[in-house]
């Protein structure tokens, strides 16, 4: 099974994670936290995920190297965009 760790979840939105892995075969974690330099190891075993905030991810590039060496090639990485 896929698994998706989301970033960033708030409580109201929640519900419709929850209504979406129902209707997919996809486990999502969720953790309140926004995606940084010391919260990007939370995603170890995860598949991909998703996220959304409007701070600065990150002022490094270690970041990114970091996020690649955690997922494979066939891993997915979600960007939305408010």
């Amino acid at each position: 099974m896929t698994k998706i760790l989301a970033y960033h979840v708030r409580d109201d939105e929640q519900q419709f994670i929850d209504e979406w892995v129902a209707e997919h075969h996809v486990q999502v974690d969720s953790v309140t936290a926004e995606l940084h330099d010391d919260t990007v190891d939370q995603a170890q075993g995860y598949d991909g995920i998703d996220y959304k905030q409007r701070s600065i991810l990150s002022e490094k590039p270690e970041l990114y190297q970091k996020a690649a060496s955690i997922w494979n090639s066939a891993a997915s990485l979600s960007f939305s965009w408010n």
